[in-house]
């Protein structure tokens, strides 16, 4: 790092300084990612104003004539760095929309954090907006249908998710989605028949698996359940969903 040995607060001020005068997107990301770095070991209430002052700054840059889309690229790949807490990942990613509407990459980012804080209305106008601009992204096709099936609204769910089946028919995303929609409807047997679909493409896909094998454990299937689980555990068998997934099959056997 390039101020990793002054103190936080004088480290804070160069960079901050570096970062406002750089007019290279390229150094901007790099100076960005540092000053990022110190800001999320500030306690939350600085850290709060030193993310709102950081906004601030790259909103004023859009006014000085630099490239909004640069400036949108950079605040969506900055929250892909893990050092962002989802409050902030949030507020970076709203900016990035702001400044750049059609960024693909900051909507669907931003759709993954409001549908898993379950605010599916607000995910469903970011991404009308963005599969607007971008009519064949699968990706944003099928958060569509999923911030649609959440917000119970079926018919316009299976609709925009057979809009990307068509699109590709090998997405094995597409499947998981709309199988998850029927299940959560009462249609078991028609999510069956995704998820086998889905694992037909790529049996290794660990969401699918988990969410076919407790379609079948709900139908007593244990064998079923079992002969799909064992060689997903033995390939992976750190992985916590399918952990989940084989004590519940052991639980069940025992009762």
């Amino acid at each position: 790092m390039i101020y990793a040995q002054a103190p936080k607060s004088e480290a804070k001020e160069k960079l901050l300084k570096a970062f406002s005068y750089c007019t290279d997107i390229q150094s901007s990301q790099i100076l960005a990612e540092e000053l990022i770095s110190v800001y999320a070991q500030e306690p939350k209430p600085e850290k709060l104003k030193s993310f709102q002052r950081f906004l601030r700054l790259v909103d004023g840059f859009k006014e000085k004539g630099r490239d909004p889309k640069s400036l949108s690229v950079m605040l969506s790949q900055l929250c892909r760095k893990d050092k962002l807490d989802l409050q902030f990942q949030e507020w970076f990613l709203k900016k990035a929309v702001e400044l750049w509407p059609e960024n693909p990459n900051a909507n669907s980012q931003l759709a993954d954090i409001l549908i898993a804080d379950g605010r599916y209305k607000a995910a469903e106008s970011y991404l009308k907006k963005a599969t607007e601009f971008h009519p064949k992204n699968v990706i944003l096709l099928n958060k569509y249908g999923w911030a649609l099936s959440n917000s119970e609204k079926d018919d316009e769910a299976v609709a925009k998710l057979g809009e990307a089946r068509q699109i590709d028919p090998r997405d094995t995303h597409n499947y998981y989605y709309l199988g998850k929609h029927y299940l959560r409807r009462g249609k078991a047997n028609e999510a069956e028949i995704e998820f086998k679909k889905g694992l037909d493409i790529d049996p290794t896909n660990d969401h699918l698996i988990v969410s076919y094998a407790n379609l079948l454990l709900d139908k007593e299937r244990y064998d079923d359940a079992a002969q799909l689980l064992c060689p997903a555990i033995k390939d992976n068998p750190k992985n916590p969903y399918l952990d989940s997934c084989w004590k519940r099959l052991q639980s069940l056997q025992e009762i």
